[in-house]
C-alpha cells in the first residue's frame, strides 16, 4: 500500500477534497470544540436567572480560552485596592498578534503626531489595525457587564475563520473583564447572602469600589483612587481608537422612559472643549449600535434625552476623548439592585408613560413592556460590541486619520480657543498642592515644561524652575477644561431648568488653592527657549502592588525645592496653611510627642501655628524632608495642647453613599486613625463614648423607598426593603446618645447635607434658608463658590480671608435667636460669589453662614454647609476639616 502510485487525475481529486475539507472547516468551525463553553465551566449560561459570575471565576474562564486559542493574549495590568491582579485580554488573529508590539508602537505614534505629515501617516496606516477597547464596566453594581464579557469572548473564540478574520484583520480588542474586579466579587457575594430571602433585590449594603464605590467613574482627572490610576495608565499604554464603557440605568427611572438601551450621543451640553472630530465620530457610532440592535430585533434603544450630558471631565470613560479617543458610555436597563433577578413592566405601564408606540427619530422601536431578563440584559451588550467592531473594521482608515488629525488641529489651532499656556509658580502656599495637580496632569499625558532662567510675561517675571503647560499639544484640550473655569449654559426644558447629570464647576487651581496664571497671548520665540520639558527618572510600575504616579517620568520630575529649617531650638513650628503639615502631627501625637496650637501665624499670610516638641530633633528633620514642608525651629511651645484623638466616622448599611468614603480615604491618607461606626454604635449609648470626635459625612434627608422619610441617618433602610440586620437607622436612642455625647464634652462635625439631620434632631438654633427653594428660584449645584473665612476662629488656621469653597446640594444657614457659637464661613455681601460652574439665586447666599460652630454643653458641634473635602478634590479646604477635630 506504501508503494500505491497516484494518476494526476487522482491528485487533482484529492487536492480538491482536501480544499473542500478546509473550507468546511472554516464555516462549520469544528475550531470551535477545543473552545470551553461557559456552561461547562460555571454550571450554567452566561446571564442565567439567578446566577452570577465572580471576578476569580470569569478570570480563570479567559485563561481557559486564552490556553485553548491562539486568537487571545492575557496581559496583567495591575493591581485592585484589595491587591487582586487585574488582567486585560487582547484579541485579534494569529498575525496580528504576533506583530502587536509593532502595532501598538504605530497606534502610540498615531496618537501622538507631532512631526508625523499626511504623507507619512498614509504610509503608517497602510496595514495598522484600529484598537477597541471594551470592557464589563465601572460600576459592579450594574451587574451585566461584568457578566456579558465571558459570553462575548466565547462567541469571539468559537466564531468561525472567515467571519473572525472579517472583524479582526484590521482591529485589535482589548477586552477588560471588568473594571471593577473587586466591586464584582462584592456584588456576588451579597446576592448570594440574599437571593433565598424575601429581599433578593435589597440595596446593597456597602460600597463596590474601596472608599468611593460609584464615584469610581468621578476620578478621571484626580485618580485618588488605586484603580483610577490602572486605567490611565493602560489607556495610556494603549491609546485606543475606541474605548466603550458598559454601564447600566435602573429599570423604573422616570428619566429612561423604560427604554431597554441608551446609546450617544449625548444630551447637551458636552464638555466645551471636545475635539469636534472625535465628537462626531462618537455620534455616529451611537448610531451603528443602535443599527446593530434592530438588525438582531432588539427594541428599545434611544438617544439623548434629558439625563446623560457629557459635560463634566471627571468621568473615568469619558475623559478619554480629551485624549482624542472616541470614548463614550451605554446604558442598558436592569441595572440598580436588580442582580440575578427577572422582572416584568406591563406594556400598558409603558404605554402610559410614552403616549404611543409609534417611531419616533431616535426612538425608533419602542420596547413594549414584558418580561426583562439578566440574560437580555447581556444580550443587549453583546449586541451592540458587534456594532463597534463593524464601525471599526469598515471605517478603520478613517478612524486612524481623524485620531491623527484631532491631535494635530489641537496642537496648531491653540491658543485661539483656549489660553496659550498656564503658568504655575514654585511659590505657593502650600507647594505639595501645586505638585500633586501636575503630577495627576502628567499620569494623564500632559506634556509640562519648566523655565531654565528667569522669565518675564508682560509684567510678571517667573523665577527658574516655574512649571509652564503649553496648550499646544496633543492633549492640550483636557488642559483648560481642568484648570479653566466651568461656565454651565442656562438650558431650560420647559419650565424646568436643565441641571447637570454630574456637576457644573470644577476648576482645580480654585478647589485646591493653586496659583495659576492662564497667559492668554502666544507664547513668544525667547520663552519657549526658556523652557525644557520635565522628565524624571520613573519608578517601577505596580511595585508592591501599588499604581504610583512617579511611574510616569514626567510626574516623578514634578518636585517642589526643599527648604531647610530656619531658626534655633528643638521645637518645631508648623504652619497650617500645609496639609501634610497635619500628617506629621499625627505622626508626633502617636510617637508620644506633645502639639500645641498658637493663635499666631505662621507668617504673614497665615493664621495660627502649631508647634511639636518630644520627638527626636533628627526625626523630625527627617519627616519634614519626607513629607516636603516648611518648619521653623523654635525654643517655646506655647499655646493650647493636642490629644491624639480617637475619631469615628458614621457609616450607614448603605451602598451609595460615597462621601463617608471620600471622608475615610481623606484621613487616612493623612495618617488619622479613624473607625467606622453603624448604627448600633449609636443606639447602645455607649461605644460612642470611647470616641473623641464623630464625623457624620454628607448624607440627605430623603432617603430611597420606604415610608418613613424623615431622614436615611435617623431611620434607614425598612424592615421591608432589606434584610432585618442591615435595617434601621440610629434611632432615637442614637439621637438621645449624641446629646448625651456632646453634653459631655464630646465633638460632633456634620458635613454638608448631613447638617439638616443636626438642625432638626439635635434642636440647634439654625435654619437652612434654600431648604425648601425650587430650582427656578434658586440652584447651584457642584459649584465653586467664593466665601469669607473668619481667621479668629482656631477652626480656620491655615485658610485665607477669602477662600472657593464645593457647594454640591448644599444647605445656607442663618442663625436664629438664642444660637451660641461662631459663624465660620459665610459668603459675602458685595462681591460676586460664584467662581465656577452654575449659580442662580445668589440673593439667597449674600452674608449668610456656610459653616458653623456650636456650643453645646461641655462639647462642641461643626457644621459644614458645604463639601471641605469633595472627592478628594478640595485640597484648599482639606485643613477646615482637619482644624475642626481638634478645636
Amino acid at each position: 500500500m506504501g508503494n500505491k502510485k497516484y494518476n494526476q487525475k487522482q491528485i487533482l481529486r484529492l487536492i480538491s477534497f482536501t480544499i473542500l475539507i478546509f473550507s468546511f472547516l472554516a464555516k462549520t468551525n469544528l475550531y470551535a470544540q477545543n473552545i470551553p463553553s461557559p456552561e461547562s465551566v460555571f454550571g450554567h449560561e452566561v446571564g442565567a436567572t439567578y446566577h452570577l459570575i465572580n471576578y476569580e471565576q470569569s478570570i480563570d474562564y479567559f485563561m481557559k480560552l486564552a490556553e485553548a486559542s491562539n486568537r487571545m493574549e492575557i496581559v496583567q495590568v495591575g493591581h485592585t485596592s484589595e491587591e487582586r491582579p487585574w488582567y486585560i485580554s487582547v484579541i485579534s488573529t494569529p498575525q496580528n498578534l504576533k506583530n502587536l508590539e509593532k502595532f501598538r508602537e504605530n497606534n502610540m505614534r498615531i496618537a501622538h503626531p507631532e512631526g508625523l505629515s499626511e504623507e507619512n501617516l498614509k504610509e503608517l496606516i497602510k496595514d495598522q489595525p484600529v484598537f477597541i477597547d471594551i470592557n464589563g464596566g465601572l460600576h459592579a453594581g450594574e451587574i451585566a457587564g461584568s457578566q456579558h464579557t465571558n459570553q462575548f469572548a466565547y462567541e469571539l473564540m468559537t466564531m468561525n475563520q472567515e467571519e473572525f478574520k472579517y472583524f479582526f484583520e484590521n482591529t485589535i480588542l482589548v477586552l477588560w473583564p471588568t473594571l471593577n474586579p473587586d466591586g464584582q466579587n462584592i456584588v456576588v457575594d451579597w446576592y448570594k447572602e440574599i437571593k433565598n430571602t424575601d429581599h433578593p433585590t435589597a440595596p446593597l449594603n456597602k460600597v463596590y469600589q474601596k472608599y468611593v464605590g460609584h464615584d469610581n467613574n468621578r476620578d478621571g482627572y484626580m485618580l485618588n483612587m488605586q484603580e483610577s490610576k490602572v486605567l490611565a495608565h493602560t489607556w495610556r499604554n494603549w491609546e485606543p481608537e475606541i474605548l466603550h464603557v458598559h454601564h447600566q440605568q435602573g429599570h423604573s427611572s422616570e428619566q429612561t422612559d423604560y427604554h431597554r438601551i441608551w446609546l450617544p450621543p449625548f444630551a447637551s451640553p458636552v464638555g466645551v472643549h471636545t475635539p469636534p472630530r472625535i465628537l462626531r465620530e462618537m455620534n455616529t457610532l451611537g448610531m451603528q449600535m443602535a443599527q446593530e440592535l434592530e438588525t438582531r430585533g432588539l427594541t428599545g434603544a434611544t438617544h439623548l434625552g434629558e439625563a446623560y450630558d457629557a459635560y463634566y471631565t471627571g468621568y473615568n470613560d469619558y475623559i478619554n476623548m480629551y485624549h482624542n479617543t472616541i470614548a463614550y458610555w451605554t446604558e442598558v436597563d436592569g441595572g440598580q439592585n436588580q442582580w440575578g433577578e427577572p422582572y416584568k413592566i406591563a406594556e400598558e405601564k409603558v404605554l402610559e408613560k410614552l403616549g404611543t408606540f409609534r417611531a419616533r427619530n431616535l426612538l425608533v422601536s419602542p420596547w413594549k413592556g414584558g418580561q426583562w431578563n439578566l440574560s437580555d440584559q447581556v444580550e443587549y451588550m453583546v449586541a451592540v460590541n458587534y456594532g463597534v467592531l463593524k464601525y471599526a473594521k469598515n471605517n478603520r482608515e478613517d478612524i486612524l486619520y481623524n485620531r491623527y488629525k484631532a491631535g494635530m488641529e489641537t496642537i496648531e489651532n491653540y491658543p485661539e480657543a483656549s489660553p496659550a499656556a498656564y503658568i504655575i509658580p514654585q511659590e505657593q502656599d502650600d507647594p505639595n498642592n501645586a505638585v500633586t495637580m501636575l503630577r495627576r496632569l502628567a499620569f494623564n499625558g500632559v506634556k509640562i515644561n519648566q523655565f531654565t532662567k528667569e522669565t518675564t510675561i508682560g509684567e510678571l517675571s517667573y523665577q527658574a524652575g516655574t512649571w509652564v503647560i503649553p496648550t499646544n499639544q496633543v492633549f492640550g484640550n483636557l488642559v483648560p477644561e481642568i484648570l479653566g473655569i466651568q461656565e454651565y449654559p442656562h438650558i431650560m426644558q420647559g419650565d424646568e431648568l436643565k441641571v447637570p447629570y454630574d456637576v457644573a464647576g470644577w476648576t482645580l487651581p480654585y478647589s485646591m488653592g493653586v496659583d495659576v496664571h492662564p497667559i492668554a497671548d502666544p507664547l513668544s520665540d525667547k520663552t519657549v527657549q526658556a523652557m525644557t520639558p520635565v522628565k524624571g527618572v520613573p519608578t517601577k510600575w505596580d511595585a508592591n502592588k501599588k499604581a504610583e504616579f512617579t511611574a510616569n517620568a514626567v510626574a516623578a520630575g514634578i518636585v517642589s525645592p526643599t527648604k531647610a529649617i530656619e531658626g534655633s531650638g528643638s521645637f518645631l513650628v508648623l504652619d497650617p496653611t500645609v496639609n501634610h503639615s497635619y500628617i506629621l502631627i499625627n505622626r508626633a501625637l502617636k510617637n508620644g510627642g506633645k502639639v500645641t496650637h498658637h493663635k499666631n501665624g505662621y507668617n504673614s499670610r497665615s493664621n495660627g501655628q502649631y508647634i511639636v516638641s518630644g520627638i527626636d530633633k533628627n526625626t523630625l528633620s527627617t519627616w519634614v524632608k519626607e513629607l516636603n514642608i516648611p518648619g521653623q525651629w523654635t525654643k517655646t511651645n506655647s499655646g493650647k495642647s493636642l490629644n491624639r484623638l480617637r475619631i469615628g466616622l458614621y457609616q450607614p448599611w448603605h451602598g451609595s453613599l460615597y462621601d463617608v468614603g471620600w471622608t475615610q480615604w481623606l484621613l487616612e491618607e493623612h495618617e488619622y486613625d479613624v473607625d467606622l461606626l453603624y448604627n448600633n454604635a449609636f443606639k447602645d449609648g455607649k461605644t460612642i463614648k470611647n470616641y473623641d470626635v464623630v464625623i457624620f459625612p454628607s448624607i440627605g434627608t430623603a432617603r430611597r423607598g420606604g415610608e418613613n422619610k424623615d431622614s436615611f441617618i435617623l431611620h434607614g433602610y425598612s424592615k421591608d426593603e432589606t434584610l432585618e440586620k442591615y435595617a434601621g437607622g440610629i434611632e432615637e436612642e442614637g439621637v438621645n446618645a449624641l446629646k448625651s455625647f456632646v453634653a459631655d464634652g464630646g465633638k460632633l462635625v456634620f458635613l454638608n447635607e448631613s447638617t439638616e439631620f443636626a438642625i432638626k434632631h439635635l434642636n440647634l438654633q439654625v435654619e437652612n434658608v434654600v431648604k425648601d427653594k425650587n430650582r427656578g428660584d434658586f440652584y447651584g449645584s457642584g459649584s465653586l463658590f467664593r466665601a469669607k473665612i473668619n481667621q479668629d476662629n482656631a477652626i480656620m488656621s491655615g485658610v485665607s480671608k477669602e477662600t472657593d469653597i464645593y457647594f454640591n446640594n448644599s444647605p445656607v444657614f442663618k442663625t436664629k435667636n438664642g444660637f451660641q457659637g461662631s459663624v465660620l464661613v459665610s459668603y459675602p455681601e458685595t462681591a460676586t460669589i460664584l467662581r465656577s460652574g452654575y449659580l442662580t439665586g445668589e440673593e439667597h447666599l449674600k452674608g449668610n453662614a456656610a459653616a458653623l460652630q456650636i456650643n453645646q454643653g461641655k462639647g462642641s458641634i461643626v457644621l459644614f454647609g458645604f463639601s471641605p473635602q469633595w472627592r478628594g478634590q478640595t485640597f484648599g479646604t482639606f485643613k477646615m476639616l482637619f482644624n475642626s477635630l481638634y478645636h
